[in-house]
């Protein structure tokens, strides 16, 4: 059996340092710094240079194929310094010369009924430039692109009767041409102005460099001579305006003056003072007014009081109600009291004196009640008469104040119409100014423009900038390279890094084993080939490394491991291989089994012997067979105690296709592992069949093998979540096939991170 080192030989204070080692894993850096973008551009190298290279031709073809375009400048100045007959009309046109009328007069310059105006003193209708309705010219040379992309266009005419020739549509009215031609013209017309200055500049494109010229000095020409009959024609519709105005203006003088003497005439209104002396008659009705409101108010509470005597609910004493009757019953009931009180204290409540002096007491308050009664009924008469004043004052105020009301709005209206006179007045005197100051120099008007630059013929086309634009585009193409790059590696979930596989599985990275340099020979076999042959190479040390992990980590005792993968390729053949060949080495009893499906013959992974050979060898060590395995059983050549077997086959009931039996597996391990202390099962992949999942009921140990940019995360915990959910006795996993230059994150991965260190060590 094959005896584990424990943690505590090892000089660790737990038993279990995997954990311990994915518990203090340093975290991933998302920073982007220039190790990674050069890291980057490394691993894409072969999508940089095609990109470049596809677009580089693509630029210079696109460039070649490009029309020469020539740049002609002219410029004008805007002038609103008019003469001082024009004085009238130079002050409203110098107050409006800002950045908003040049801005205009640039607009003036770049629309369709101005460029309409070009197109027609030039004829620009039959240049075929500017109507793309007309055919080529033919007098110009074609380009060398063109001449082959035509010669090509007939070949295959020719011979396939592809690509014919467009025929020639018929042209459309000369309107639609037009139209056609002042597009074209605009689309190559720029107007521009240097900083505040009233200077503009126009720029015209054309193919040829006297035509942009010409087009450039006619657009100026046109618009000095379109701005002087403007300037006329302003000045004519002026004066006819100012007529027209003027009219107007004594037309509405008449009628607000008329308007004025009839509401003066309706409403008698005057400057004297009436209008003052019916307020103050509103203020003293106003007084009276308040006055009545106040003596109704007492009126009323008088007679509440006295209402509330007559039922008993007020005391007499208290009140404020008052008479000369009522004054002198009030001291007769209160001379009668103090009698009563006195006779009853002297001679007792049933005295003839008490009781006379109780019937005079009944007597006088009848009579009281009797005064209230009246008192009562002559406020009642008293409120009627003030309410009514009140009513009277209210109606005469309100009469008062609708024709104040009155008054007072056609007075505004007066005052409106009085201002609106003015007002006309001063316009009507000022329009007749306009107008004597117009009229006698309507034809002596000039252009508000005049053309200070011609343009001169360009020399050199300015458009296409060739190496400008093939610059541009390569440092764009490699700028939208970079950006790819970068958006693919964002989206790349391919394992790259130990930290990748330690943070998606929670489980160690047992070994690192390196990229095999190239070889003719197929990969397995060169690296098993060079692994026999040279002891000392990086590949060997990481089967070191994975063989000494599984001593670590695997349960006591264990003598069965099984090395899968989660897909195809990434490995586990030449890894689990190598791990047998290390094991064999250290002195342990070792066979190989390789339990996948498409296995069937060892040879081309390695020298072993073959089966006649093997049958022999055995019989000279005296090793008994493994019933109807041993036939198959090959030795692996220069490997001391390293047995290979391809045992898919012979574990299949239905032949390729059936699958793995329980009964049959578990017998033939329990057979291999009464002769061998190490039975290395190579599975098929997770993730593809599910003789992983059967054989991992059988086996002390599984080590998943992942292949360095292939197997994805997604991958990668598909397989660990189908493993653990068989209990499979998973202890940690390999990376293989390492290319440290393709890492996205710089991380020591053992002899094969220091190369140059390493060469004294091992042959590279």
């Amino acid at each position: 059996m094959l005896e584990k080192i424990t943690a505590s030989q090892k000089g660790y204070p737990s038993g279990f340092d995997a954990d311990e080692v994915v518990k203090h894993l340093p975290a991933s850096s998302s920073v982007m710094g220039i190790r990674e973008i050069l890291s980057i551009i490394r691993r894409r190298f072969a999508l940089f240079v095609c990109i470049g290279l596809v677009s580089t031709i693509s630029l210079i073809l696109m460039v070649s194929l490009m029309k020469d375009i020539y740049t002609a400048s002219a410029t004008f100045v805007l002038e609103r310094d008019e003469a001082g007959m024009l004085e009238a009309v130079t002050q409203i046109q110098s107050e409006t010369l800002d950045l908003v009328a040049i801005e205009t007069e640039m607009d003036i310059v770049s629309s369709r009924i101005f460029a309409g105006k070009v197109v027609d003193e030039m004829n620009l209708v039959n240049d075929p430039w500017f109507n793309t309705y007309l055919p080529s010219d033919e007098s110009e040379e074609p380009s060398f692109f063109a001449k082959n992309i035509e010669s090509l266009r007939a070949w295959l005419e020719k011979n396939f009767g592809i690509f014919p020739e467009e025929a020639v549509a018929p042209l459309p009215d000369i309107a639609e041409q037009r139209d056609r031609t002042i597009s074209r013209l605009l689309a190559n017309l720029g107007v521009s102005r240097n900083g505040q200055t009233l200077a503009v500049t126009v720029r015209t494109d054309a193919p040829n460099a006297v035509l942009a010229a010409n087009l450039a000095n006619t657009i100026a020409r046109i618009y000095v001579d379109l701005s002087r009959e403007n300037t006329r024609k302003a000045m004519s519709d002026a004066v006819g305006f100012l007529r027209e105005r003027a009219n107007k203006i004594a037309k509405r003088l008449a009628e607000n003056e008329r308007t004025i003497a009839t509401i003066i005439q309706e409403h008698q209104l005057s400057p004297d003072s009436r209008d003052d002396v019916v307020r103050q008659r509103i203020d003293g009705l106003n007084a009276q007014l308040t006055t009545a409101r106040v003596e109704l108010a007492g009126v009323k509470a008088r007679k509440e009081q006295a209402q509330l005597i007559m039922e008993g609910n007020k005391d007499l004493e208290t009140s404020a109600v008052e008479s000369s009757l009522l004054g002198t019953l009030r001291a007769e009931q209160a001379r009668l009291l103090r009698e009563r009180a006195q006779y009853s204290t002297n001679f007792g409540s049933n005295h003839p004196e008490v009781i006379k002096t109780n019937a005079e007491l009944e007597s006088v308050g009848e009579m009281i009640t009797d005064e209230m009664r009246r008192i009562n009924d002559e406020l009642s008469v008293d409120e009627r008469i003030v309410e009514d004043r009140v009513r009277r004052l209210e109606a005469q105020i309100t009469g008062w104040q609708e024709t104040v009301h009155n008054r007072s709005f056609a007075e505004i209206r007066m005052r409106e119409l009085e201002r609106e006179v003015k007002a006309d007045q001063k316009l009507h005197d000022l329009v007749l100014a306009r107008i004597g100051s117009l009229d006698p120099f309507a034809e002596l008007a000039r252009a508000s423009a005049r053309v200070v630059s011609y343009a001169e013929v360009p020399r050199a086309p300015s458009y296409p900038q060739k190496k400008q634009i093939i610059a541009g585009g390569v440092i764009g193409v490699m700028t939208l390279s970079m950006i790819l790059a970068i958006l693919m590696e964002a989206s790349d979930t391919r394992i790259r890094s130990v930290r990748q596989i330690v943070s998606a599985t929670q489980l160690p990275v047992m070994a690192v084993v390196p990229k095999a340099s190239q070889s003719f020979l197929p990969r397995k076999r060169a690296l098993i080939t060079k692994y026999l042959t040279n002891h000392r190479t990086l590949f060997a040390e990481a089967m070191r490394s994975i063989y000494f992990a599984f001593r670590a980590q695997a349960p006591l005792n264990s003598s069965k491991v099984m090395f899968t993968a989660p897909l195809p390729g990434c490995g586990t053949t030449s890894t689990a291989l190598g791990f047998s060949i290390c094991a064999a080495r250290d002195g342990i009893s070792t066979i190989y089994v390789n339990l996948d499906p498409r296995v069937f013959d060892l040879s081309k992974f390695g020298p072993a012997v073959s089966k006649d050979e093997a049958q022999s060898q055995e019989t000279k060590t005296g090793q008994g067979t493994l019933k109807d395995c041993v036939g198959a059983i090959q030795i692996m050549k220069n490997v001391p105690g390293l047995d290979l077997l391809a045992a898919s086959g012979l574990l299949r009931r239905d032949g390729f296709n059936g699958p793995f039996q329980t009964r049959e597996v578990n017998d033939l391990l329990n057979q291999l592992a009464a002769k061998y202390d190490l039975i290395v099962v190579d599975c098929a992949p997770v993730l593809i069949v599910e003789d992983s999942s059967l054989l991992a009921t059988f086996v002390d140990a599984v080590i998943l093998v992942t292949q360095f940019g292939r197997t994805k995360e997604q991958d990668l915990n598909g397989a660990v979540d189908r493993l653990r959910i068989n209990h499979a006795p998973l202890i940690g996993t390999v990376l293989n096939q390492v290319d440290p230059r393709a890492q996205t994150v710089k991380e020591p991965l053992g002899a094969i991170s220091y190369p140059h260190e390493a060469k004294g060590y091992f042959t590279m």
